[in-house]
């Protein structure tokens, strides 16, 4: 039960914090506005929207999986075997179950992936 409290209060944390990064992001100062760039509407219709992007998953997205390195084993994040593991072993993922298996992870047999 203490395990899952501190699982609830680390992504309600990230959630804050998301929110105040966004919220800040947007508080323009009306005096900056001169030194705002607008860019050519020639080269926004040149932009291709529905290209994926490689950037990285934003810092609000939760994982999908936790991933532990030693045993090649994938978990749900609320999986009772990611709080037995080694911080040094714990790496997030944000991809579908396909990709961990092609990556050379196996499920977890607990949460069952």
């Amino acid at each position: 039960m203490k395990k899952a409290f501190f699982l609830v209060l680390k992504y309600s944390l990230i959630i804050i914090a998301c929110y105040f990064a966004v919220s800040s992001a947007f508080s323009a100062d009306t005096n900056d506005l001169e030194d705002v760039y607008v860019t050519p509407k020639t080269e926004i219709a040149s932009l291709k929207v529905d290209e994926p992007s490689d950037a990285l998953p934003s810092p609000c997205e939760s994982p999908t999986y936790i991933l532990n390195i030693r045993s090649k084993k994938f978990h749900y994040p609320d999986c009772a075997s990611v709080n037995d593991m080694n911080e040094e072993n714990k790496k997030e993922f944000f991809g579908s179950r396909d990709e961990a298996v092609n990556e050379g992870y196996i499920g977890c047999r607990r949460c069952d992936p």
